[in-house]
Order: structure tokens, then C-alpha cells, then sequence
């Protein structure tokens, strides 16, 4: 099970670090919204998987996976909309560099 947590929070952590680079390397704001999008997800879903196995059973186990699970892919999703959207409403160029 250690084995496996490890795993799991290495893979998570590589993608958080490919996001980080993504929004450095992408042109524009949607490619960088894309990158850090997808990347943050999967991070985040395997960080908090490898934190489940090391939680074990019992209320934290519940606590990670009911609570704070949900709601972080919700938000990463959400703030990306809305980005997008104030992008659109202040008529910026799609690329700023």
C-alpha cells in the first residue's frame, strides 16, 4: 500500500510540475487554460488517491474522498470558465506575448 501512495504522489506531483511548465510554454490564454486544466485534474485526483491509501479506513479516508475530492474538480473546473469568460468580456488579444 506504501508502495502504491508513493506511486500515486509521484505522478501527481509530475503533473502539477507539467501544468506549472505548461502555463509558461503555451502562447496563448486558452492553450495555457487547456494545459494547467487537465494537468491540475489528474494531479489533484492522484494526489488525493495516493492520500486515501495512506489514510487507511476510517473518517479520513471519508473526509478526503467525500469532501475535499468533489470540490477541488468542481472549483478547477469552474475557475476556468470563468476565466474564459472574463477574457471574452474585457476583449482581450488571444495572444499576449
Amino acid at each position: 500500500m506504501e508502495i502504491a501512495s508513493g506511486i500515486l504522489l509521484l505522478i501527481g506531483a509530475l503533473a502539477m510540475l507539467v501544468g506549472g511548465i505548461g502555463i509558461l510554454r503555451m502562447p496563448d490564454l486558452f492553450t495555457r487554460l487547456h494545459a494547467v486544466g487537465i494537468t491540475d485534474t489528474l494531479g489533484a485526483a492522484a494526489i488525493l488517491l495516493g492520500l486515501a491509501f495512506i489514510a487507511g479506513w476510517g473518517l479520513l479516508l471519508v473526509k478526503l474522498l467525500l469532501i475535499l475530492a468533489p470540490t477541488r474538480m468542481l472549483l478547477l473546473a469552474c475557475v476556468s470558465g470563468v476565466v474564459q469568460r472574463l477574457k471574452n468580456q474585457m476583449s482581450l488579444p488571444y495572444y499576449l506575448g
